[in-house]
């Protein structure tokens, strides 16, 4: 059985005491009740920034966790700098490729509002009904941390808040002006995305520049937004002939990205 991990705040690690106290109920409830751990037992614990600390736990009371560290490891970072945009996803479908894409080693997901998008979050409110864009925040946050926690990252990929196609786009350029950019357009005569990747040179193993993939709504992108990704320097791709649910074609893309890195290796 492998040695249970969890994420937490890096100011929960005293590296000079070699102690780790973490005051978190949730992880306090699945030590205890979950996983039926006593004081003595291992578990690893991660500060995000690729840091792994082995420990035994020492102490579990209420809601507070203390932990004795043995041993640290700074492992290496296997992610390519790899962002993914998609549209939110009504029922479950956007946490289900954010569980995915962390699975795939993304290193950030950036949920952007289309023309076409059927959930719209402006103002800290969701349209389409229920729940702010704060607890969704939160709750897409809470569903990477645990798919990496399974998957055994050593980082947690950076999730952004919600923005218009129009500010990400700047953003972008901004940000990452010598990145890569590809746009998963259907129904367009456009290269495929593992051609396109191997004649821009964005796998080299030497290449650190990083890799912007846009994905489109459950409507995919309009002709307009297209156009305006060119401008901004995306590259329009395709995913094949058959016409790809959106979380589909972030996980297909994805996956092509770490295929062919793995192979370069």
């Amino acid at each position: 059985m492998s040695t249970p991990r969890f994420f937490i705040p890096k100011d929960a690690i005293k590296s000079e005491s070699l102690c780790i106290r973490c005051e978190d109920e949730s992880l306090a409830k699945q030590l205890k009740k979950v996983l039926r751990l006593r004081k003595g037992d291992y578990l690893d614990f991660l500060d995000g920034e690729g840091n792994l600390y082995h420990c035994s736990l020492a102490g579990l009371e209420g809601r507070v966790v203390e932990a004795s560290i043995l041993s640290t490891d700074k492992g290496d970072d296997l992610s390519r700098k790899t962002i993914v945009a998609l549209s939110p996803l009504k029922s479950g479908r956007f946490e289900w490729a954010i569980e995915k894409l962390t699975e795939l080693n993304v290193a950030e997901i950036v949920p952007i509002i289309l023309e076409r998008s059927v959930v719209r979050i402006d103002g800290g409110t969701a349209e389409s009904g229920t729940e702010s864009a704060t607890n969704k925040m939160t709750r897409w946050r809470s569903v990477a941390r645990e798919a990496a926690e399974q998957c055994e990252r050593l980082t947690l990929p950076h999730l952004a808040a919600p923005l218009l196609f129009a500010k990400f786009l700047d953003r972008e350029k901004e940000l990452r002006p010598h990145g890569v950019r590809l746009i998963c357009a259907e129904r367009r005569d456009a290269p495929s995305i593992a051609e396109s990747l191997c004649n821009l040179g964005a796998l080299d193993s030497e290449d650190d520049r990083t890799l912007t993939i846009a994905i489109g709504a459950e409507g995919g992108f309009s002709d307009d937004e297209i156009e305006e990704a060119e401008l901004a320097g995306f590259k329009s791709v395709s995913l094949g002939k058959l016409i790809l649910r959106a979380e589909t074609a972030a996980i297909y893309a994805l996956s092509i990205v770490a295929s062919a890195t793995n192979n370069k290796k």
